[in-house]
């Protein structure tokens, strides 16, 4: 009887050992889900018009049409180019970013009273983008290999249910990033990202991106958000963006991704 007891207690144990591992392995990392998302990325080429609207505290409002273009390569490295096409004020300023490696990347922003194009540093990731709530360092793709991630759980937001993950510069990004974290709502679905918490270098939530109106632009399973509000929670400032149209692996011209193409243009 006694043989009989120690050989269902180590039953018991290896069944709960088993169980326990298999639940730790079906429970992805933070890593694992940003680089789900990562795949929402998947495209050779994308073009898409905007509105958007910069809106400050008392609800004044500055209004910009705006087309962005961006290709990305057989090594994930991606160029975009962002032009503005109204109103006067800004009508012909345009940035471009041209990743040539996880380690290099060039950025330029091209102003019509400078009529050149002026390289941005890494000193001014943090700087905002022609008067928005978004800084350079937000129209970044996140570079896997400077940043940390870090899976919070669970939290329902406009319910959908998400997974929370901490992302935390790392290196020589801890130096030059706006940010001592960002917190990433990603849809435990499609794994698309809903909101995005800002904390400031003081570890004080500042601002936060809430993405909505989600539609299939490509298949399989390429997402976009149509509406996108970043506030800043502080000033009571915020920019919104209102998507009219995506085109996902059209052709676009490849000369559209160079300094010497943005100054021509203008």
């Amino acid at each position: 009887m006694k043989s009989l007891f120690i050989a269902l207690f180590v039953a018991l144990l290896f069944f709960i050992s088993f169980f326990t591992q298999s639940l730790f392995a079906q429970q992805p990392s933070g890593i694992d889900i940003m680089k789900e998302n990562d795949k929402q990325f998947n495209f050779k080429t994308e073009e898409s018009t905007m509105t958007m609207e910069l809106i400050n505290s008392s609800g004044k409002k500055r209004v910009r049409s705006v087309k962005r273009y961006s290709k990305r390569d057989a090594n994930k490295n991606t160029s975009a180019l962002i032009r503005f096409l109204s109103p006067a004020d800004v009508k012909g300023s345009a940035y471009l970013s041209i990743e040539h490696s996880a380690n290099d990347e060039s950025r330029h922003l091209y102003l019509p009273a400078l009529k050149k194009a002026r390289r941005i540093s890494a000193g001014e990731d943090s700087d905002n983008f022609m008067g928005s709530d978004f800084t350079y360092e937000d129209l970044d793709n996140i570079d896997f290999d400077k940043y940390s991630f870090k899976l919070l759980g669970s939290e329902s937001f406009n319910g959908i249910d998400c997974h929370k993950v901490e992302v935390t510069p790392i290196g020589e990004n801890e130096k030059t990033s706006g940010y001592s974290k960002r917190i990433y709502f990603i849809d435990k679905k499609i794994y698309v990202i809903h909101k995005i918490d800002f904390y400031d270098r003081h570890n004080s939530l500042f601002k936060h991106l809430i993405l909505t109106d989600f539609k299939l632009v490509s298949s399989p399973g390429i997402y976009r958000a149509y509406n996108w509000t970043m506030e800043n929670l502080k000033t009571k400032h915020k920019t919104t963006l209102t998507y009219q149209n995506f085109k996902v692996n059209e052709d676009i011209d490849e000369s559209l991704f160079s300094t010497r193409s943005l100054e021509r243009s203008n």
